[in-house]
């Protein structure tokens, strides 16, 4: 029986030893388990986290992943995207009155 819903993938990676043990030491350190630790960071990552996005600019950077100019347009596409949703962004309020809308029925 398959303890985690459908919906749901494991991710599964190998690392040494010893990053191991020092990777718990220090989620011990900070009261987080591995899954919550590694949720967060997927969460960090894909939301656009701006700490999260310069690590990982870094981390390309000091291993040459990507060239320098592909970094760069990355990093305006999603500046760009934040523009963008804070421009087209709805308050509360409006978001709740559409769904409002759209559950009844009502025209605009």
């Amino acid at each position: 029986m398959n303890r985690y819903p459908a919906d749901h993938k494991n991710l599964v990676f190998v690392i040494e030893e010893k990053k191991h043990v020092d990777l718990r030491i220090r989620l011990r350190h900070d009261d987080l388990s591995q899954v919550k630790f590694f949720k967060a960071m997927v969460d960090g990552y894909l939301e656009n986290n701006d700490l999260i996005l310069q690590y990982i600019k870094g981390y390309k950077e000091k291993n040459q992943i990507q060239s320098r100019i592909k970094r760069e347009k990355s990093l305006k596409l999603i500046e760009k995207g934040k523009e963008e949703a804070h421009r087209f962004a709805f308050s509360d309020d409006e978001l709740e009155n559409i769904f409002d809308i759209i559950e009844t029925g009502e025209d605009i």
